[in-house]
C-alpha cells in the first residue's frame, strides 16, 4: 500500500487543543473525527470514539497540543488499521470476485479492518473500512491522491478492475479518563464550543449511526439521523440564572460555578454535585440526543432556557428525544449498543411510506403519553404489530427474489465461462489447421522424389503399428510384468512394425519421407514410450499396485491405432446411447479392444480445462462400454493449466470412506474404473507427471 493516511495528517483542518481529559470529552461529545497530537503521541477518534493512540498512551494526553479534523471519519480507523495489519486474510481479482459481493459478505458476517484495492490499478487506491460488519468508504485518486468518500468512493471502487486484500484487523476503543475534579477546567476555545454537543457517552457508543447498505456512507446516514430540532431543557430549581450559551446554540460549559451548574466528565456521568432531578435506573438514559452535522460545523442542541414549563412542553421534550433515541445504532462494543426502531428499519429496507421513528415514539413510547396512568393504545399497537408483519412478509418475498436472481446470475456466469473455453479451443484448432495450411503451401515446392503428399493429419489417420518380437522365446513384455528378465533383453527383443493403407515409399508428408515424418511425431514417440518404457518406470519404482488396473493390461497390447475411433454403448439419462469417441492415440488387444485411449496437445500453449473435460468424459463413455478399458491419458509438449489439474483431481477423487489405494483412479463402477494419467514431452522424453511415480 502507498498511500498512508498517517502521512497526510497535517494536511487536515487544525486548531489547538488544551485542557486534557476535559478537552478529549468535549471532542468526544462534538463526535470529532481525526488526530490528536500532543506529549509526542497521537490519539486516532472516529465520531467520538478513541479507536487508537500511537507513540504513547492515554495519559499523553492530559496537557496541550494541536487537533487535527478529518475529512472522512474513515480516515482515523484506517489510520489505525494501517499500523496494525500485518494479515492479508485473502487476495481475490475483481474479474472472478467482486467488490459488491465481497462487502456483503463482510457486512453479514460482522467483519472487522479492512479492504484494500490497489494492485495492478492505475487510477488510484480504493479502501473499504469496516467495523463489526460496519462499511466507510474512501479513495486516493491520481498522483494527487484527491480524496472520494461514501457512495461515490465505493462505486468507483466496485468499477475498478484489478487485485484487492481482505486484511482482519482487531480494534479495541480506548474509555477517556474522567479529568480529576479538583483541576480547574481549561477555557473552551470557540472552536471547542463550536464542537460541543451535549454531555459525553461512553467513548465505544460514539461510533452510533444508521446501519448502512454496502458502500454508503455512514456520515450522510448519520446526518440524516440528527437532523432534529433542537429543544431547550427545562431549568432546575436549584439554578440562579439563565445558562449561558455559545453563537451557534452550542452550551457554555464554563458558565455557572455554584453547585448547580453541571460538571460532566468525559464519559458522560455527571459529578456527584450536579443538580439533577432523579431517574428511574430502569428508564433509558435521555440525556444525550446527539449532535447535527452540516458539513464542517457540529452543532449541539441548546440546554439554555427556563427549566420551567407546561406537562404537554415537557412531554412534547421527552417525545422528541425518544424519536431521536430510536435511530441510534451499534457502536464498537455491539453489547452496548441502544436498540433501533425496528418498524424504522424494516421501512428504509423496502423504502415503503409508513410511521416514521419520531411518530412510533410519540404512540408507544411513555414518554409521549397524555398522563402517567394512562396506557398505550391497544388499537394502535395492534395496528403497528400488524404493519410489522406486513413489512415483513414484504422483506421475505424480495430476499426471495433476489435469491433466485443471485442463482440464475450464477448459472449464467458458469455458462458464460463453458462458452468461452470452448471458444478458445475451437481458435486454438483453426491455429493449428493454419499451420498446416501453411506447412503444405511450403510444401509445394520440396524437393522430394515422391509421387503423393499428405497431410500429417492424413498421414496418420491412415497408420497403424504392431507390437511384435524377433523372438517369442526370448523376454517378451508379459515376462518382464511378471517380475523376469532385463530391461533390455525385452526393448531389444521387441518391436514396432508399421502398416499403412498406402504405399508409404511413394509418399511425402511435409517436406519429408514418410517413415522420417512418422518417427519425429509426438504421437509415435509416445506410443514408443508407453510400449518400451513405462511398465519398467512402473515396477522400478514399486508402483504395481496403485496402478494395478494399466499396469497388467500393458503386455496385451497388440497393435496402436492413430487417429482412432471406438464405438461405444452407454446409458445417460436411462436411455441406451450409441455413438462413436475419436482419440488421437487408442491401443488395442489382439481382439480390437480398447485397452488405452489418448489426447495429444503439441501447440505451445498449456492444455486447458476443457482438454482434460472432454478426455474425461469420452474416456467414462468408454469404460462404460468395455471392460477392458485401463487407462486415458492426456499429453502436452507444454504445461497443464491449473483449472486442467484441478478437472483431473476432482475426476480422481475417492469417496470419504473408500479404501481405494489406486493412484489417480476413476471409479465408474465398484468394480470397473481406469487410470486418468498426464504426461510431459519435453525433447522426446516423457514424464509421468499424475500420478507420480
Amino acid at each position: 500500500m502507498s498511500v498512508r493516511v498517517a502521512e497526510q495528517v497535517e494536511d487536515w483542518e487544525s486548531r489547538s487543543f488544551a485542557g486534557g481529559y476535559e478537552a478529549l470529552g468535549r471532542l468526544a461529545d462534538g463526535e470529532f473525527s481525526g488526530t490528536v497530537r500532543a506529549g509526542g503521541a497521537e490519539l486516532f477518534m472516529t465520531k467520538g470514539a478513541v479507536v487508537g493512540v500511537q507513540g504513547g498512551t492515554i495519559e499523553s494526553f492530559e496537557g496541550s497540543g494541536t487537533a487535527y479534523e478529518a475529512p472522512s471519519p474513515a480516515l482515523p480507523l484506517l489510520t489505525v488499521m494501517q499500523a496494525q495489519s500485518d494479515e492479508v486474510r485473502q487476495k481475490y481479482y475483481t474479474e472472478k470476485t467482486s467488490i459488491s459481493a465481497v462487502d456483503e459478505t463482510l457486512s453479514e458476517g460482522g467483519f472487522t479492518g479492512f479492504v484494500v484495492l490497489s494492485e495492478n490499478v492505475l487510477s488510484g487506491e480504493y479502501y473499504l473500512v469496516y467495523h463489526a460488519g460496519r462499511s466507510m468508504s474512501v479513495a486516493f485518486l491520481g498522483e494527487s491522491e484527491r480524496l472520494l468518500t461514501g457512495d461515490e468512493a465505493f462505486e468507483t471502487a466496485a468499477d475498478e478492475v484489478g487485485l484487492y486484500e481482505v486484511r482482519p484487523v482487531e480494534i479495541e476503543p480506548i474509555e477517556i479518563p474522567e479529568p480529576d475534579p479538583d483541576t480547574e477546567p481549561a477555557p473552551e476555545s470557540d472552536a471547542d464550543r463550536a464542537s460541543d454537543s451535549g454531555p459525553a457517552e461512553d467513548a465505544e457508543s460514539a461510533l452510533d449511526g444508521p446501519d448502512p447498505d454496502p458502500g454508503a456512507d455512514p456520515e450522510a446516514a448519520t446526518d440524516a439521523a440528527r437532523e432534529q430540532p433542537s429543544e431547550p431543557a427545562a431549568a432546575g430549581p436549584d439554578e440562579t440564572g439563565p445558562s449561558r450559551s455559545t453563537e451557534d446554540g452550542s452550551p457554555d460549559r464554563g458558565a455557572g460555578t455554584g453547585p448547580d451548574a453541571r460538571s460532566e466528565t468525559a464519559t458522560g456521568e455527571r459529578s456527584p454535585n450536579a443538580a439533577e432531578p432523579a431517574r428511574n435506573p430502569d428508564e433509558p438514559d435521555r440525556s444525550r440526543s446527539g449532535s447535527v452535522e452540516t458539513g464542517d460545523r457540529r452543532q449541539a442542541p441548546s440546554d439554555g432556557g427556563s427549566r420551567s414549563g407546561t406537562a404537554s412542553e415537557t412531554a412534547s421534550r421527552e417525545q422528541e428525544r425518544a424519536s431521536l433515541e430510536t435511530v441510534a445504532v451499534p457502536s464498537l462494543d455491539p453489547s452496548r449498543t441502544r436498540v433501533q426502531s425496528r418498524t424504522q428499519s424494516r421501512s428504509r429496507a423496502d423504502g415503503s411510506a409508513g410511521t416514521t421513528s419520531a411518530e412510533q415514539a410519540s404512540e408507544a413510547s411513555p414518554a409521549s403519553e397524555p398522563s402517567e396512568d394512562a396506557g398505550p393504545d391497544p388499537e394502535r399497537v395492534a395496528e403497528l404489530e400488524a404493519a410489522v408483519g406486513d413489512r415483513e412478509e414484504e422483506i421475505d418475498r424480495l430476499n426471495s427474489e433476489l435469491a433466485e436472481a443471485t442463482d440464475e446470475r450464477a448459472e449464467l456466469r458458469d455458462q458464460l465461462e463453458t462458452v468461452t473455453e470452448e471458444r478458445d479451443a475451437l481458435i486454438q484448432e483453426v491455429e493449428r489447421l493454419e499451420d498446416d495450411l501453411a506447412t503444405l503451401e511450403s510444401e509445394l515446392g520440396a524437393q522430394v522424389d515422391a509421387e503423393r503428399r499428405l497431410s500429417a493429419r492424413e498421414a496418420l489417420a491412415g497408420t497403424d503399428l504392431f507390437v511384435r518380437y524377433d523372438s517369442k522365446g526370448d523376454t517378451p513384455l508379459a515376462k518382464a510384468h511378471d517380475g523376469a528378465g532385463r530391461r533390455s533383453d525385452v526393448v531389444e527383443n521387441l518391436r514396432l512394425e508399421t502398416y499403412t493403407q498406402f504405399e508409404s515409399e511413394a509418399v511425402a508428408v511435409g517436406g519429408k519421407e514418410y517413415d522420417a515424418f512418422l518417427t519425429d511425431t509426438a504421437a509415435y514417440q509416445f506410443a514408443n514410450w508407453l510400449i518400451r518404457d513405462l511398465l519398467f518406470e512402473i515396477r522400478s519404482t514399486g508402483s504395481e499396485a496403485a496402478l494395478r488396473t494399466l499396469y497388467d493390461m500393458l503386455p496385451e497390447i497388440d497393435r496402436v491405432e492413430f487417429a482412432g475411433t471406438v464405438e461405444i454403448e452407454y446409458t445417460e439419462d436411462g436411455q441406451e446411447t450409441r455413438t462413436d469417441e475419436e482419440f488421437d492415440l487408442v491401443f488395442r488387444n489382439r481382439m480390437g479392444e480398447p485397452l488405452i485411449a489418448t489426447n495429444l496437445n503439441d501447440s505451445l500453449e498449456a492444455a486447458s480445462q476443457a482438454m482434460m473435460e472432454q478426455l474425461i468424459t469420452a474416456a467414462r463413455r468408454v469404460g462404460q462400454s468395455s471392460e477392458t478399458f485401463a487407462g486415458a491419458f492426456l499429453v502436452t509438449t507444454s504445461f497443464f493449466e491449473p483449472g486442467a489439474l484441478e478437472t483431473a483431481s476432482e475426476a480422481t477423487k475417492s469417496g470419504f470412506l473408500s479404501r481405494d489405494k489406486r493412484a489417480s483412479y476413476v471409479n465408474l463402477s465398484r468394480k470397473r474404473g481406469f487410470h486418468l494419467c498426464l504426461v510431459e514431452a519435453r525433447d522426446q522424453k516423457f514424464n509421468l507427471a499424475v500420478p507420480e511415480l
